[in-house]
């Protein structure tokens, strides 16, 4: 089919199918982040930050600005760091490599549950 190819040592996966495997995970997560965001405790939230491995995407990116930006009902400014998955793998590092690195496991602030 149109859909996957495979010659030689290459795999070809069409961007539709692409896209519909990263829905599976992507729409779960933006109902998680609406109904967090649908809670009043939530009403002053302005911003949204992806990090990790699924926000290195340029499509999970389009997806939660299309979801959440500020042209959205959501209105937020999303933040993205220019390589997202290394706020997760620099703190897992220091989580590893420093004793205690991790002080209270409850932030001052806490929105969600």
């Amino acid at each position: 089919s149109d859909l996957v190819d495979v010659n030689d040592e290459f795999l070809k996966i069409s961007s539709m199918l692409w896209q519909s495997i990263f829905d599976v995970v992507m729409d779960p997560t933006i109902d998680h982040i609406k109904k967090l965001l649908n809670n009043e405790i939530m009403d002053n939230c302005k911003y949204l930050c992806l990090v990790g491995g699924l926000s290195c995407s340029p499509y999970f990116q389009h997806q939660m600005k299309e979801e959440f930006g500020l042209n959205s009902d959501y209105g937020l400014k999303l933040v993205i760091p220019r390589r997202p998955i290394l706020s997760v793998v620099e703190g897992a590092a220091y989580f590893g490599l420093i004793k205690n690195y991790i002080k209270a496991r409850i932030l001052r602030y806490t929105y969600g549950k």
